[in-house]
């Protein structure tokens, strides 16, 4: 049975909170995805209310070897090796693609 949800995204953002990816003696603990995860989350949220944005978080997204990782849907837009602090190039790419969609509105 497929069914369709009543909530039409234009942005659906992943990204994976099981991390542990050991890279140079450096290992990502879940939490760190976690709480990036969160951050982006409140920061879009208060930055536009109204948006059908979704922040999910995830479970493994297959690329483990490149450390904690992102997806933007339905763009298609990846993020790899994210560490604290890189919350702002991934708001500034929601936010590129925010404003693309609003100047496809009439």
């Amino acid at each position: 049975m497929i069914l369709e949800s009543s909530k039409k995204f234009n942005i659906h953002f992943f990204m994976c909170t099981s991390c542990t990816y050991i890279e140079n003696c450096l290992e990502s603990d879940p939490s760190e995805g976690q709480n990036l995860r969160k951050k982006i989350k409140d920061i879009i949220k208060e930055k536009y209310p109204n948006y059908p944005i979704r922040i999910n978080a995830s479970g493994c997204l297959g690329q483990c070897q490149s450390g904690i990782a992102c997806v933007i849907y339905p763009h298609n837009i990846w993020f790899r090796d994210i560490r604290p602090g890189d919350e702002e190039k991934i708001i500034s790419k929601i936010d590129q693609l925010i404003n693309q969609e609003d100047s496809k509105s009439p």
